[in-house]
């Protein structure tokens, strides 16, 4: 049987859930990690009253949301499981390890250990792999956050960056991640912002294209000196570009330290009129799952933002 799109839904946020702590997790600092094994709770929690939401008919849990610690939580999502499936979830004491850390960091102030903090990422994570398929017949892998993306063609590429991050392809992934970007920023962005930003030069049809023109017709004793000046151009020219695209990421408030991080490791993507990309090397590029991660927070961070603006 299909499930519900409500409860879909909440599988999607609590791998959003999930996904925000790894990114934190994969970043230094005490402040990361803590902001890490919260996301990490937080995303089990948020799985467990999935459970309580999509078996309402199950017997013998009658507390209220209020009253419930997280261990009554867990014990109350394994009765109504046994009660509607028969089943019983596992790697309970996993992550009840998850907890107990959570509840040292944010009630004690006692941050995880990096080791600590990579063994809350392998168990958060399995157990929602696990559970997943357990409670509700749905593959993990299976489940998007690009469902929760309006736009089709952007919706598109993010659900293959998706894949290729799951099956362990990161330069795959990152393509479809600057795919998807630039895609937003040249279709959404420009439709959305069109009221408040233009761009500065209209760079089609103007003396840029005459200038282009010259250095293709002047002959071979003036070439050097209109393609000096034509370089020179083009590097004014990109460079008001960046600056376009930037404004954008403040009008968005976007984080620029990730907008940078991003476009330092990911491929420059061209979107042609025909609909096509044309790909272009990158001199950094992302290799680890962890900068990989945090490339796929940051754009999708911006694709909630730009349409939240609709």
């Amino acid at each position: 049987m299909p499930i519900q799109p409500t409860l879909m839904k909440r599988l999607v946020q609590a791998k959003q859930i999930l996904l925000h702590g790894m990114d934190h997790a994969g970043r230094p600092g005490e402040l990361n990690r803590l902001f890490a094994i919260l996301a990490f709770d937080q995303a089990i929690e948020h799985f467990l009253n999935t459970i309580l939401c999509g078996f309402r008919e199950a017997p013998n849990v009658k507390r209220s949301k209020s009253e419930r610690t997280f261990f009554q939580l867990l014990n109350d999502a394994d009765q109504v499981l046994t009660a509607s499936h028969g089943k019983q979830l596992e790697n309970t004491e996993k992550i009840k390890f998850v907890h107990r850390l959570r509840n040292g960091a944010q009630h004690h102030g006692m941050i995880p250990s990096q080791e600590d903090l990579s063994r809350a990422k392998v168990y958060s994570e399995d157990f929602l792999k696990d559970s997943y398929s357990t409670c509700f017949s749905v593959d993990y892998h299976e489940v998007f956050l690009a469902d929760s993306i309006e736009s089709e063609k952007v919706r598109q590429h993010f659900k293959e960056a998706e894949k290729a991050l799951s099956g362990g392809r990161i330069g795959d992934a990152v393509v479809e991640l600057a795919k998807c970007f630039q895609y937003v920023l040249q279709d959404l962005s420009k439709k959305i912002l069109l009221y408040r930003l233009r761009d500065p030069l209209a760079w089609k049809g103007s003396g840029y294209d005459a200038l282009r023109k010259a250095v293709d017709e002047k002959n071979e004793n003036d070439r050097a000196m209109w393609m000096g000046l034509k370089l020179f151009v083009d590097d004014v020219k990109n460079q008001v570009n960046e600056l376009h695209e930037r404004v954008e990421m403040l009008i968005l408030k976007a984080d620029l330290v990730e907008y940078d991080f991003f476009r330092s490791v990911t491929p420059q993507v061209g979107l042609a009129e025909n609909g096509e990309f044309r790909v272009y090397r990158v001199g950094n590029p992302c290799e680890s799952e962890e900068d990989c991660i945090r490339v796929f927070h940051f754009v999708y961070s911006v694709i909630l933002a730009i349409e939240g603006l609709r």
